[in-house]
């Protein structure tokens, strides 16, 4: 289907959940800057909350938080639509391009061809549990400060 130009099919995990789709596929720059704008709006939504409860006395930083907030969601979603149309044609190529780094590292050896295929193409629990962590861990330090 990628071969015949046709990159549009839709995604949910990759629209709803895009860094943890991303890090699970072992594509971590997108899933590094997937987490970022998530923990930008969790940011900027924290703040607005806090001022729910406890009136932040400086405004301009009010201000940013609040507008930062609606810039980011509404920017959020639509990366995360796009995400969502696009993820499979992305993840398609970057599968070929890791194998054919893989082909070329591996020269002719068959057995080490096929262990960098496995090392590098399984999907990856592992950064997708560092990367919630790192979300739990940011929303707790930063409720935290808040609350100081």
């Amino acid at each position: 289907r990628f071969s015949e130009k046709k990159f549009l099919s839709f995604n949910f995990s990759a629209a709803i959940i895009s860094p943890v789709y991303y890090l699970f596929r072992k594509m971590i720059p997108l899933g590094i800057l997937f987490l970022i704008i998530n923990l930008l709006a969790t940011f900027c939504y924290t703040i607005v909350q806090v001022n729910t409860i406890v009136p932040i006395q400086n405004s301009l930083l009010l201000n940013i938080a609040y507008y930062g907030m609606q810039a980011i969601g509404i920017f959020s979603t639509i990366f995360g639509l796009l995400s969502g149309l696009f993820a499979n044609w992305i993840y398609y190529k970057w599968s070929v391009r890791t194998i054919k780094k893989c082909k070329a590292k591996a020269g002719e050896d068959l057995a080490k061809y096929q262990e960098l295929l496995v090392k590098k193409g399984s999907v990856s629990p592992l950064f997708v549990g560092i990367g919630l962590i790192f979300i739990f861990l940011f929303s707790i330090i930063f409720s935290l400060v808040l609350s100081i």
